[in-house]
């Protein structure tokens, strides 16, 4: 309050009465000397006595009967206060007024704590006094919590009381709830109650939503349920969206169908994106479109990867843009990680650090291995080394199974401990097949089950056919069958031979099929007999590769018109070890047979694991 207000005020009241200005000065200067409140009152109303004495009579303009006049010169042109609502007089208003001052309330706050609450006008700085011993709070944070909420002085301590019992709170927690949001304190128990009862919440899980976003809470009952039949859920499921997320309350149906077209959704899919706890709704429309088009994703691809991570939209383009140099990744490539797993972008350079020095690996190396598997990072690290522990491998042998397949770290140790007495192996056997192969946590029980039942062989036949080749508890029925077709066996057949010979299942049908045929044709041998080899002990003869070993062998054995007469020779030939071979055919002593048989390897379709290059005794 200034001095020129107080003229303002003078004035208003009696702009015609002789001697005004002599009056106004006298206010002003007692207001300029620093008088406290109760001197200032004093000195306006020995003014007041002194104008009445003038005229001679008790008649005339009070200050006290021209309150409304009063506030409205003081609070602005264009608002006025009813006078049938104004039971008071100068000493009071002035007293309110100067109080928020010594409060450090600045004016434009006093103004609008007026405009909300002219009935604060009511209340005298005795009654402020008592709330502020109520909430034992300082003078200068109730002058706040008044401009912020006049009402904070105008409801009942026994109210405050009810509510402060209501939500378990000491006076400091009612202050701090009243802080964060006074409009709450305004709402009657029966008003709380009613919503607790709508959402089907426990009072400890209602007061516990209170306390934590209290705007919530004091939307009216009519208006959730015009969101929830907007939304087209049950109130069970609306009660989960409105415990994640306080604007399924407090935003419009307007602003939830303009988020829903920004994030390209249809309504079922935004409601399961609500459903899952997503902070979406308090996000603009336009940072929806920035973060889609910084990830240069169309919204058909952007609302699945929201679907699959919907707290991502809360992150700034800031956030992402450090994750992302963190990687040293483009555009496309950090886009792609965050499609599989949103919540990537989450963590700070310091925590991807240190990840990355745990596992001990080059920023290259750990940057790829978030691209195959980036919940690795959601995964603490304890979790880690519960899984290592479990394991008793040191930390290197145990990265070395990660990046084998990094899905293994998803695994539990419970998990991992029921495959294990499953097979019934010792932690030992268990721990080297891990290592060897760690995709073998992976199927169920119930998978380990159907497919042993599939072979039908006992725990432990199945046990050591998991341990030779660990891989064939990823194969479905249909794709053994498939192999059983390609053999031609029955289903006793074809366990028999697994069981002998376990590889045979991690052949392609097309590899076998053409194996069987190429020996059917030039040995006249039939699948039955082939499987019958398989049983006897010849396993190798479908094993061994065929462009890169069968072929090159027969062919040179051809040039030099070496017939091949059974199945029994070509058993013999095929599983020769390649020195035997050389030896008994004469190879390393002729540089020309040499170089025809290098010929030959090179001429094979396939060149992955063909015989290193032959060196000839016959040039040293």
């Amino acid at each position: 309050m200034s001095a020129k207000h107080i003229y303002i005020w003078v004035d208003t009241i009696a702009p015609m009465e002789h001697g005004i200005a002599q009056l106004a000065e006298k206010l002003v200067d007692a207001y300029k000397s620093g008088n406290s409140t109760a001197e200032l009152i004093s000195t306006a109303e020995r003014l007041d006595r002194q104008r009445l004495a003038r005229r001679n009579s008790n008649s005339g303009t009070k200050i006290s009967d021209a309150v409304p006049e009063l506030l409205a010169s003081f609070y602005g042109n264009g608002w006025h206060i009813q006078e049938a609502r104004m039971k008071t007089d100068l000493k009071t208003a002035i007293s309110v007024i100067l109080y928020l001052r010594d409060a450090g309330v600045p004016l434009i706050k006093a103004r609008g704590a007026v405009h909300r609450w002219p009935h604060i006008l009511n209340f005298g700085p005795e009654s402020f006094e008592r709330r502020r011993e109520y909430l034992g709070v300082s003078m200068e944070l109730l002058g706040r919590m008044i401009s912020r909420w006049p009402g904070v002085v105008m409801v009942s301590e026994s109210n405050l009381e009810s509510k402060r019992e209501y939500f378990g709170l000491d006076a400091a927690g009612l202050v701090k709830l009243i802080n964060r949001f006074p409009n709450i304190i305004g709402l009657s128990l029966e008003n709380l109650e009613a919503k607790r009862a709508y959402l089907g919440f426990t009072k400890e899980d209602f007061v516990r939503l209170a306390l934590r976003t209290p705007t919530a809470v004091c939307v009216s009952i009519d208006n959730l349920e015009s969101k929830r039949s907007y939304l087209g859920v049950s109130r069970e499921e609306y009660a989960k969206m409105f415990r994640a997320d306080q604007h399924v309350a407090t935003a419009s149906i307007g602003t939830m169908e303009k988020k829903r077209q920004a994030m390209g959704m249809e309504k079922d899919e935004f409601v399961a994106v609500l459903l899952k706890g997503s902070n979406c709704l308090g996000a603009s429309e336009d940072s929806i479109e920035r973060r889609r088009a910084y990830l240069m994703l169309d919204k058909g691809a952007f609302s699945t990867m929201l679907r699959n991570g919907p707290n991502f939209i809360s992150l700034s383009i800031e956030k992402l843009e450090a994750v992302r140099t963190y990687f040293g990744m483009d555009g496309k490539e950090f886009s792609a990680i965050l499609r599989k797993f949103p919540q990537a972008a989450n963590f700070s350079s310091e925590y991807l650090e240190d990840r990355r020095n745990y596992l001990g690996l080059s920023l290259p190396d750990f940057a790829g291995l978030v691209s195959r598997f980036p919940n690795i990072l959601g995964l603490s690290e304890a979790h880690l080394e519960e899984t290592r522990g479990y394991l008793g491998v040191c930390r290197e042998e145990f990265v070395k199974a990660i990046l084998r397949f990094p899905q293994l770290i998803s695994y539990s140790v419970d998990s991992m401990e029921s495959k294990r007495r499953y097979l019934n192996l010792s932690m030992e056997e268990f721990t080297k097949l891990i290592i060897k192969s760690p995709a073998v946590v992976a199927p169920s029980l119930d998978n380990l089950e159907k497919g042993r039942n599939y072979f039908g062989f006992s725990i432990s036949v199945f046990a050591g056919v998991v341990q030779t080749l660990p891989g064939i508890v990823g194969l479905s029925k249909e794709n053994l069958e498939r192999k059983r077709a390609a053999l031609g066996v029955d289903m006793a057949m074809f366990s028999a031979l697994v069981e002998k010979f376990p590889q045979i299942a991690s052949y392609s049908e097309k590899s076998l099929e053409r194996r069987l045929d190429w020996l059917e044709r030039h040995f006249g041998v039939s699948r039955a007999e082939v499987a019958d080899m398989v049983l006897g002990g010849k396993a190798p003869i479908l094993s061994y590769a065929f462009h890169t070993r069968i072929l090159p062998r027969m062919k040179y054995l051809a040039t030099i018109s070496q017939e091949v007469p059974d199945i029994g020779m070509f058993y013999s030939i095929i599983s020769m070890r390649d020195d035997s071979f050389f030896r008994r055919f004469h190879i390393e002593h002729s540089s020309e047979n040499v170089e025809r048989y290098q010929t030959l390897l090179r001429l094979g379709e396939m060149t992955k694991g063909a015989d290193a290059p032959l060196k000839s005794k016959s040039k040293a």
